[in-house]
């Protein structure tokens, strides 16, 4: 797989790939622009934010959590958190699953300045979502929608139960654990290893982008074909708060595989389990040349990019761009074919 293959496919200025076995990397590609102003290429430090692979890490911390005994999968929800009156009663189980009836309004209050992250009340925002969201949409159990809010809880779930702020307890016991020389965090540096969103100027989504922000405060005035970002952080770390790099992710997908993330080998059979076609507990599943994989992609404004693991394969995938995405295109399917 060569740059201009990844670029084409990707229709974005920058990208990462990075496909990774038990002997190490079979592919690397860095390809692009990281900022295409300054005519800066993407290497492989360049960083980019992750958006909703963040739910992958809040999957593993609860996880983590079950194993220790503090928690259950079949645990009532509503019962751990009297103050929000939920309308229902759902599991732990179900809101990693999207199958707790918790709503997904958009736009969710969706980010913020980098230069206003210090200051940002992460807790009340939290809880304002949550409580203006109790009253659940469709029977526990009953479908499948996807939820940020949900992810939202469980984030708040992880507080409670272990007495440690989301990101404090995300570094301790899944950074820590995975020592990469690549790049995960909930920040990046103010360098520029630090890619530049983009978004498409002549499209409908972008069309759309001002339904959800506020565009002269979170984009620069376009250039040629790309509506540039200014830098910023999803309010929501345990749903979308991810920065991170290919190989960060490579590194992260590969401590699972090899249980460096779980005391206990069965408990990453529980992670990586299919519940209905489809869908796993934190991520999605689907089958490539006869191979099961477990996959989630993260996208929003400026960012696109996804995650892959093959359990039987020992094998992983990561691909990053710059540019807006706002549906799992599968885009590791073609990158990933020949060498699955």
């Amino acid at each position: 797989m060569q740059a201009n293959d990844v670029l084409s496919l990707t229709h974005a200025p920058g990208a990462q790939y990075r496909l990774v076995g038990t002997e190490g990397a079979r592919a690397e590609v860095h390809a692009g622009l990281s900022d295409t102003v300054r005519q800066i290429p993407v290497t492989g430090t360049t960083i980019f934010n992750g958006y909703s692979i963040a739910k992958t890490f809040t999957a593993v911390a609860v996880l983590q959590l079950v194993e220790q005994g503090k928690l259950a999968l079949s645990d009532e929800v509503g019962a751990l958190f009297p103050e929000y009156r939920f309308s229902g009663k759902f599991s732990v189980e179900q809101l990693l699953s999207h199958q707790a009836g918790i709503a997904n309004p958009l736009p969710l209050a969706w980010i913020h300045l980098a230069g206003e992250d210090a200051a940002f009340d992460a807790a009340g925002f939290s809880k304002r979502i949550i409580a203006a969201n109790t009253q659940l949409k469709y029977p526990p159990g009953s479908k499948t929608r996807y939820s940020n809010v949900g992810y939202l809880i469980l984030g708040e779930l992880i507080e409670r139960v272990s007495g440690m702020e989301y990101p404090a307890y995300v570094r301790r016991h899944v950074f820590e654990k995975i020592a990469t020389k690549g790049f995960l965090g909930f920040a990046g540096p103010d360098t520029d290893d630090y890619a530049t969103g983009y978004h498409k100027r002549w499209s409908f989504t972008n069309l759309l982008l001002g339904f959800l922000l506020d565009k002269k405060r979170y984009t620069r005035p376009a250039t040629s074909t790309w509506i540039a970002f200014e830098r910023a952080y999803v309010n929501g770390k345990a749903y979308g708060g991810i920065v991170a790099n290919a190989t960060g992710l490579s590194d992260y997908l590969q401590a699972l595989l090899h249980g460096r993330l779980f005391e206990n080998p069965t408990t990453l059979s529980l992670l990586f389990s299919r519940q209905e076609p489809g869908l796993g507990r934190g991520w999605f599943t689907g089958r490539l040349n006869g191979h099961t994989y477990f996959c989630h992609a993260g996208g929003g404004g400026g960012f696109y990019c996804e995650i892959r693991a093959y359990p039987a394969l020992h094998l992983t995938s990561v691909l990053m761009t710059n540019r807006s995405g706002f549906s799992d295109e599968r885009l590791l399917d073609r990158l990933d074919a020949e060498h699955v």
